[in-house]
């Protein structure tokens, strides 16, 4: 259906010059997958991850989602499933990074040790 990039590698980088294409892709994503409209909504186009890195491709880039706006409706339950997992991903490089912090109890009761660990989300 050619709605994302042929898969001939390991590589997790992508060229710079699919960085102007990024605004397509995104509303190609929009339409494909209605459940990620909030998503797609609050992406920030002017951030850019380091996955975008000249340097760090190999002989192909990351599997990505394409511009192609057709061709969703034809698609079986496990290729919509996996076609969520990378347009989910590739929508991740346009949100800031994920900040939290760790914390971490350490108690002696009565001769027993209790840990208590806890992550709070910043960001």
């Amino acid at each position: 259906y050619q709605l994302i990039t042929y898969p001939r590698s390991d590589c997790r980088y992508l060229p710079m010059d699919h960085y102007s294409r990024r605004e397509a892709v995104i509303q190609a994503i929009g339409q494909h997958q209605p459940e990620l409209a909030s998503v797609v909504q609050g992406a920030n186009l002017g951030l850019r991850s380091k996955a975008w890195n000249d340097r760090k491709v190999e002989a192909h880039h990351a599997i990505i989602p394409t511009e192609k706006n057709t061709g969703a409706d034809r698609l079986t339950l496990t290729e919509k499933q996996l076609y969520s997992l990378i347009a989910r991903q590739y929508l991740l490089q346009f949100y800031p990074p994920y900040r939290y912090a760790d914390r971490r109890i350490e108690l002696e009761i009565a001769g027993g040790r209790f840990v208590a660990n806890e992550r709070e989300n910043l960001e």
